[in-house]
Protein backbone atom coordinates (compact mmCIF):
# COMPACT_ATOMS: atom_id res chain seq x y z
CA UNK A 1 0.00 0.00 0.00
CA UNK A 2 1.41 3.41 -1.01
CA UNK A 3 1.85 6.04 1.66
CA UNK A 4 2.53 9.85 0.80
CA UNK A 5 4.54 12.36 2.44
CA UNK A 6 5.38 15.66 2.45
CA UNK A 7 9.09 17.09 1.84
CA UNK A 8 9.23 21.29 2.95
CA UNK A 9 12.54 23.09 2.80
CA UNK A 10 12.50 26.69 3.61
CA UNK A 11 16.44 28.33 3.08
CA UNK A 12 17.72 31.75 3.35
CA UNK A 13 19.73 33.25 1.05
CA UNK A 14 19.83 31.89 -2.57
CA UNK A 15 22.62 33.69 -4.74
CA UNK A 16 24.17 30.68 -7.46
CA UNK A 17 22.77 28.44 -9.37
CA UNK A 18 22.58 25.06 -7.18
CA UNK A 19 20.22 21.80 -6.59
CA UNK A 20 17.45 23.05 -4.52
CA UNK A 21 16.40 19.42 -3.16
CA UNK A 22 17.00 16.12 -3.85
CA UNK A 23 15.19 13.27 -2.97
CA UNK A 24 16.16 9.65 -2.12
CA UNK A 25 14.21 6.57 -3.29
CA UNK A 26 13.67 3.62 -0.94
CA UNK A 27 15.93 0.62 -0.77
CA UNK A 28 13.68 -1.63 -1.29
CA UNK A 29 10.69 -0.08 -3.09
CA UNK A 30 9.45 2.53 -5.34
CA UNK A 31 8.61 6.59 -4.97
CA UNK A 32 6.45 8.57 -7.48
CA UNK A 33 6.82 12.51 -7.32
CA UNK A 34 3.29 14.04 -7.27
CA UNK A 35 4.11 17.42 -7.04
CA UNK A 36 7.09 19.52 -6.50
CA UNK A 37 7.22 23.43 -6.25
CA UNK A 38 10.11 25.94 -5.53
CA UNK A 39 8.79 29.53 -4.36
CA UNK A 40 10.35 33.13 -3.80
CA UNK A 41 9.67 34.20 -0.47
CA UNK A 42 11.01 37.46 -0.66
CA UNK A 43 12.22 39.35 -3.91
CA UNK A 44 9.86 41.64 -5.31
CA UNK A 45 12.41 41.77 -9.00
CA UNK A 46 10.51 39.94 -11.98
CA UNK A 47 13.22 37.76 -13.08
CA UNK A 48 13.33 34.37 -15.33
CA UNK A 49 15.07 31.84 -14.24
CA UNK A 50 15.57 27.81 -15.37
CA UNK A 51 14.27 24.67 -13.67
CA UNK A 52 15.00 21.31 -14.34
CA UNK A 53 13.75 18.40 -12.58
CA UNK A 54 16.55 15.33 -13.08
CA UNK A 55 17.39 11.62 -12.62
CA UNK A 56 20.98 11.45 -10.31
CA UNK A 57 22.87 8.76 -10.62
CA UNK A 58 26.57 9.92 -10.08
CA UNK A 59 27.96 11.53 -7.08
CA UNK A 60 25.34 12.55 -4.31
CA UNK A 61 25.33 16.46 -3.37
CA UNK A 62 25.50 17.67 0.23
CA UNK A 63 22.75 19.80 1.86
CA UNK A 64 20.19 20.25 4.73
CA UNK A 65 18.01 17.13 5.73
CA UNK A 66 14.52 17.43 5.20
CA UNK A 67 12.20 14.95 7.56
CA UNK A 68 9.34 13.17 5.37
CA UNK A 69 6.14 13.83 6.84
CA UNK A 70 3.84 11.35 6.69
CA UNK A 71 0.59 12.26 5.73
CA UNK A 72 -1.35 9.75 7.08
CA UNK A 73 0.29 11.01 10.83
CA UNK A 74 1.91 7.71 11.38
CA UNK A 75 6.00 8.97 11.55
CA UNK A 76 7.05 5.30 12.62
CA UNK A 77 6.45 3.99 8.47
CA UNK A 78 9.96 6.10 7.20
CA UNK A 79 12.60 4.23 8.94
CA UNK A 80 10.77 0.33 8.60
CA UNK A 81 9.79 -1.51 5.77
CA UNK A 82 9.91 -0.20 2.13
CA UNK A 83 9.98 2.86 3.82
CA UNK A 84 13.94 2.35 4.96
CA UNK A 85 16.25 5.15 3.15
CA UNK A 86 13.79 7.52 1.91
CA UNK A 87 15.03 10.83 2.38
CA UNK A 88 15.38 13.80 1.17
CA UNK A 89 17.79 17.39 1.34
CA UNK A 90 17.59 20.82 0.17
CA UNK A 91 19.64 23.58 -0.82
CA UNK A 92 22.67 21.94 -1.34
CA UNK A 93 25.88 23.29 -1.06
CA UNK A 94 27.74 20.37 -3.75
CA UNK A 95 25.30 19.61 -6.73
CA UNK A 96 24.59 15.71 -7.61
CA UNK A 97 26.31 14.42 -10.81
CA UNK A 98 25.34 12.58 -13.55
CA UNK A 99 21.93 14.74 -13.98
CA UNK A 100 19.50 13.27 -17.05
CA UNK A 101 16.69 16.11 -17.17
CA UNK A 102 13.09 15.20 -16.96
CA UNK A 103 12.16 18.20 -17.85
CA UNK A 104 13.81 21.92 -17.73
CA UNK A 105 11.16 25.27 -17.79
CA UNK A 106 12.05 29.02 -17.60
CA UNK A 107 9.59 30.78 -14.98
CA UNK A 108 9.14 33.86 -13.54
CA UNK A 109 10.65 33.70 -9.91
CA UNK A 110 7.73 35.72 -8.71
CA UNK A 111 5.18 33.00 -9.70
CA UNK A 112 7.77 30.28 -8.32
CA UNK A 113 8.41 27.07 -10.24
CA UNK A 114 5.62 24.18 -10.00
CA UNK A 115 5.87 20.49 -10.98
CA UNK A 116 2.38 18.80 -11.06
CA UNK A 117 2.57 15.71 -13.74
CA UNK A 118 -0.77 14.04 -14.82
CA UNK A 119 -0.40 10.81 -13.10
CA UNK A 120 0.93 8.64 -15.96
CA UNK A 121 3.70 10.83 -16.42
CA UNK A 122 4.96 10.87 -12.54
CA UNK A 123 8.88 10.16 -12.45
CA UNK A 124 9.28 7.01 -10.49
CA UNK A 125 12.45 6.22 -8.29
CA UNK A 126 13.57 3.00 -8.14
CA UNK A 127 15.29 1.69 -5.48
CA UNK A 128 18.38 3.63 -4.59
CA UNK A 129 17.20 6.00 -7.35
CA UNK A 130 17.55 9.57 -7.05
CA UNK A 131 15.57 12.85 -8.42
CA UNK A 132 16.80 16.63 -8.19
CA UNK A 133 15.31 20.05 -8.74
CA UNK A 134 17.77 22.65 -9.67
CA UNK A 135 17.79 25.95 -10.19
CA UNK A 136 20.27 25.97 -13.27
CA UNK A 137 21.28 29.89 -13.48
CA UNK A 138 22.41 32.54 -10.63
CA UNK A 139 19.49 34.99 -10.22
CA UNK A 140 20.30 38.45 -10.61
CA UNK A 141 19.30 39.33 -6.98
CA UNK A 142 19.76 37.17 -4.23
CA UNK A 143 16.71 35.43 -3.46
CA UNK A 144 14.71 33.62 -0.60
CA UNK A 145 13.21 30.10 -1.93
CA UNK A 146 10.97 27.29 -0.20
CA UNK A 147 10.50 24.05 -2.12
CA UNK A 148 7.45 21.56 -1.19
CA UNK A 149 7.14 18.57 -2.66
CA UNK A 150 4.94 15.23 -2.20
CA UNK A 151 6.15 11.66 -2.65
CA UNK A 152 4.07 8.51 -2.73
CA UNK A 153 6.29 5.71 -1.26
CA UNK A 154 5.41 1.89 -1.40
Amino acid sequence: MATRFSIVGNFGSVSTAKDVLRIAGPTSGIARIIELHVTNDTDETSEMLPFAVSFATGTAGVGTSATPVNLEGNSSLISAGAYAGFSAIYNLSTPETGAADITREAVNILSGYHFVPVPEARPVLRAGGRLTCALETAPTNTLSLSVYAIVEVE
